[in-house]
C-alpha cells in the first residue's frame, strides 16, 4: 500500500489537511513556497444521441455544395455560428463560434442521418468553461441539440479535462522515472519549437522537461507543461492571468496569482468512454445506482473523485512506498471538492467484444460485398446473420450505435442494394 506523508502546521506541528510541513518514514518537507492557484474544468466534449431534422441536414448540404465559397452563418439557440466541413471528425458539419468558445459537429458518419445515432458532439473551450457556470454552460449546450433535432434527446457521454494551475514548483529532473503508471505510452517533448491549440487540446514541442504527457487520449491522460510558455505561444497571456486573478467566478481559485513567477499545469484528461465506465459502477453505499455521469452537468458533481482517481493512476513516488510530498499537496488542495460521501465510485468494463467495433464493422463490410456478388436477397442475408455465433457481438456493436433492429435492417438492405448498383460493369 503506498502511504501519503502527514500534513502538519509549520508553527506549533499540530496534523492540518492545510499543513506546510509534511512528513514521512524517511523525509521532512518544507512546501510553503509552493501554492495551488486554480483548479478548473479545462475542456468539455458532450455527446448526444439522437435524431436529426431533415430540414437542417438539407439546408446545410445546399449551403456546403453550392455556397461554399461563401461564409455560411447559422444561428442556434440565439447564437450565430459559421458553417463547414466536419473534416477529419469524423462528422460531417462543423458548427463554430471561437468567440463564444463552442464547436457543434453534427451528423455521424458511421450512422444515416435519418436514422438515429450519435450525431452531436459540442466542444467547449476554457474560455467559456471558465466564464460560465456549469448550468448554463449545459442548458447552451441542450438548447443548440434541440434545434438541430427532432424527437428525444438522451446524453451519449461526455469527455472532460480538469486542470491545476501551480506556482512554486520546479519540476525533478527525474520526474519520468519516479511518476509510476500503467500506461507505457510516455513523451517528452524538447525545445519550444513548433506549437498547436485546439479546442480537442494542447500538441506543443517544448523543452528541458516543459511538455510530459502519458497515456492514451482513449483512456485517462495526464500531462504536465508549463502553462507561462504556453499562454504566450497562443496568445492567451491577457485571459490566464485574469483568470489566475479570480476575475471570473468559476474556477476555484484559492491562493493568490504572482505575475513574477511561472504557473505549471497539471492535466487529467477523462475520455468519454472512462467516464460512461464510472456512469457504470456509480453506486451508492446500499448498492443502489448511485445517479448518472452521461453530461457535463452529471460529471461536475463528481469532479472530487475523479481527480483523486487520476492522482493515483499516475503517481509521483518518493520511494516504492510513499508518496512525493508534492503529489499529497496537488491531491489534496486541488479545490475539486465535488464529490458524493454515499457514493462508490468504481470503472465498470463493456462485456467482452463490445470494444471490437471496428472489427464488427469492417466483418459487415465484407459480408454486404459478398452478399451483393452472389446477388443474395437482404432478409436472407439477415436471417443468416443472426444464426451467426458472432451475432451477439453485432447485437452489442448496433447498441453502441444507438441502432435498433429495424434500424439495422434498413441499413443493411440499402446498403446491399446500393453495392450491387454501384458494382463494376459485366
Amino acid at each position: 500500500m503506498k502511504n501519503h506523508a502527514t500534513r502538519v502546521n509549520s508553527f506549533d506541528f499540530s496534523e492540518s489537511n492545510t499543513g506546510d510541513i509534511f512528513i514521512g518514514q524517511d523525509f521532512q518537507s518544507d512546501l510553503s513556497d509552493i501554492n495551488v492557484i486554480m483548479s478548473s474544468v479545462d475542456t468539455v466534449r458532450q455527446l448526444y444521441r439522437c435524431t436529426l431534422d431533415h430540414n437542417w441536414l438539407s439546408d446545410f448540404e445546399n449551403r456546403i455544395l453550392v455556397h461554399r465559397s461563401t461564409v455560411q452563418k447559422v444561428q442556434l439557440n440565439g447564437f450565430d455560428f459559421i458553417l463547414g466541413s466536419g473534416g477529419a471528425s469524423r462528422f460531417q458539419y462543423r458548427l463554430q463560434n471561437n468567440e463564444l468558445g463552442m464547436i457543434v459537429f453534427v451528423k455521424s458518419g458511421s450512422v444515416k442521418g435519418e436514422f438515429e445515432g450519435t450525431h452531436i458532439k459540442i466542444e467547449c473551450s476554457p474560455g467559456l468553461l471558465l466564464r460560465y457556470k456549469v448550468d448554463v454552460v449545459q442548458a447552451w449546450m441542450d438548447g443548440v441539440v434541440s434545434e438541430l433535432t427532432q424527437g428525444e434527446i438522451f446524453y451519449q457521454g461526455v469527455a472532460i479535462h480538469l486542470a491545476v494551475d501551480v506556482q512554486g514548483w520546479d519540476v525533478p529532473k527525474d520526474f519520468m522515472q519516479r511518476l509510476h503508471c500503467r500506461s507505457s505510452k510516455r513523451v517528452s517533448y524538447d525545445g519550444i519549437e513548433t506549437a498547436e491549440y485546439t479546442l480537442a487540446g494542447v500538441s506543443a514541442t517544448y523543452g528541458d522537461n516543459e511538455t510530459m504527457t502519458f497515456g492514451s487520449v482513449s483512456a485517462v491522460q495526464f500531462s504536465n507543461y508549463d502553462k507561462t510558455k504556453q499562454m504566450v505561444v497562443m496568445d492567451k497571456s491577457d485571459f490566464f492571468k485574469s483568470a489566475w486573478s479570480g476575475e471570473f467566478a468559476t474556477p476555484l481559485c484559492f491562493s493568490e496569482y504572482d505575475p513574477d513567477k511561472p504557473v505549471r499545469r497539471l492535466e487529467m484528461r477523462f475520455h468519454h468512454s472512462v467516464i460512461n465506465q464510472f456512469h457504470e459502477g456509480l453506486l451508492k453505499l446500499d448498492g443502489e445506482k448511485g445517479g448518472s455521469m452521461k453530461s457535463y452537468k452529471d460529471v461536475y458533481h463528481h469532479l472530487g473523485a475523479l481527480w483523486r482517481y487520476a492522482m493515483n493512476q499516475f503517481k509521483l513516488m518518493y520511494n516504492e512506498e510513499w508518496f512525493d510530498p508534492t503529489w499529497t499537496m496537488f491531491t489534496q488542495d486541488a479545490n475539486f471538492s465535488q464529490a458524493h460521501d454515499d457514493a462508490k465510485y468504481k470503472r465498470v468494463y463493456k462485456e467482452p467484444g463490445r470494444d471490437n467495433s471496428r472489427n464488427i464493422g469492417m466483418m459487415l463490410g465484407n459480408m454486404i460485398s459478398i452478399y451483393a456478388r452472389n446477388k443474395t436477397k437482404a432478409h436472407v442475408a439477415i436471417k443468416a446473420l443472426v444464426k451467426m455465433p458472432l451475432w451477439d457481438e453485432i447485437c452489442g456493436y448496433l447498441s453502441d450505435k444507438g441502432m435498433s433492429f429495424d434500424m439495422f435492417y434498413r441499413w443493411f438492405s440499402d446498403a446491399l442494394l446500393e453495392r450491387r448498383m454501384r458494382s463494376k460493369w459485366g
